[in-house]
């Protein structure tokens, strides 16, 4: 009887192994298969292309990681990316490249701390959330378009600003540097300070966490802004590189931001993910589209590749959740 317990304990251990680290196995296989038929894709400036293509995608996950593990998601980061690029861009010939800089990313700072205060008025929680944030895509999204009536707002003529996504230090790109900085720093927010402490509690119970003493509108306000901070950051990126600003440039880079922390293994509903795991996701993201180029498979197909895939890690995480709940329910 022992034996058998113990076989299933193994077997569960082992289930939790392969679900938690999933994303690495796929991210390996499909490197491997990639360099098989295309040796040129396991190239060195290729990897950094990959990263550097992501940088901006992968800077908005991040915010959108701590909006997810607080038990919410923002749909309006796109929105805020665009209306953000437009500023940055548009600031420059009256104030110069970086207060033009300071003042989009200070727009996202609070565009997001708004978007925090309307979803903890409205309850907290995920469909609050959704509600909110979706209203606040089209009220950012038409301000954008009312600001340039709909045109691009060019940045060429200003090569400072287009050295943030084009130039390199050294071989690596100065977009991979500056979304690095950004891993980190959300590693350390997460991980190393109260502020992520409570992010991972009001994903848990945020009336707990309440009850707790914690201030949990100031918590959430601040998770929101952080959010629509890097959104703001990451416009600087995609604007810089594109060479250009438009009022439509975000759309659909918050649902990408959404199926990056997915596949990364985050939780939706709260209280499970990490800055690693949306870097992996971030990462098998850009490999994957990189790769499918690369093998020559049309847009129309790939939407159905990431969507299966995406379909997958979700099938992953319902699985781990499980298997979690099984061992401890057997340690106790």
């Amino acid at each position: 009887m022992m034996t058998e317990k113990t076989t299933r304990k193994q077997r569960s251990e082992a289930d939790l192994f392969f679900s938690k680290y999933a994303m690495l196995f796929v991210l390996l296989g499909i490197i491997v298969v990639s360099g098989f038929i295309n040796p040129a894709f396991l190239t060195g400036q290729n990897l950094l292309n990959i990263l550097k293509q992501v940088s901006a995608t992968g800077i908005l996950a991040l915010g959108m990681t701590f909006v997810i593990i607080s038990g919410g998601v923002d749909l309006s980061l796109g929105a805020i990316m665009s209306i953000c690029g437009i500023i940055g861009v548009g600031l420059i010939p009256s104030v110069g490249i970086v207060p033009a800089i300071v003042c989009a990313i200070a727009a996202g700072f609070g565009f997001g701390a708004l978007n925090g205060w309307f979803v903890s008025l409205t309850g907290g929680t995920m469909g609050s959330s959704f509600i909110v944030t979706f209203g606040m895509s089209t009220v950012i999204g038409s301000a954008a378009l009312s600001i340039t009536n709909g045109a691009l707002v060019h940045a060429i003529d200003y090569p400072g600003y287009m050295v943030v996504g084009q130039g390199s230090w050294g071989i690596v790109p100065i977009a991979v540097v500056i979304f690095a900085a950004f891993v980190l720093l959300s590693w350390h927010l997460l991980n190393k300070t109260s502020f992520g402490r409570y992010t991972y509690c009001l994903g848990v119970n945020d009336e707990a966490t309440r009850l707790s003493g914690v201030n949990v509108l100031k918590t959430r306000v601040m998770i929101y802004a952080v959010a629509g901070m890097m959104a703001a950051v990451g416009a600087i990126l995609l604007t810089s590189r594109v060479r250009s600003a438009s009022p439509v440039q975000g759309d659909g880079y918050e649902l990408d931001a959404i199926a990056v922390v997915v596949l990364g293994g985050s939780r939706m509903g709260g209280g499970a993910g990490s800055a690693e795991k949306t870097l992996i996701g971030v990462i098998v993201f850009g490999v994957l589209t990189n790769a499918l180029n690369v093998l020559g498979v049309s847009s129309f197909q790939q939407m159905i590749v990431k969507g299966v895939i995406i379909l997958v890690a979700v099938l992953i995480a319902l699985r781990t959740v499980k298997v979690e709940n099984e061992l401890l329910a057997k340690a106790t």
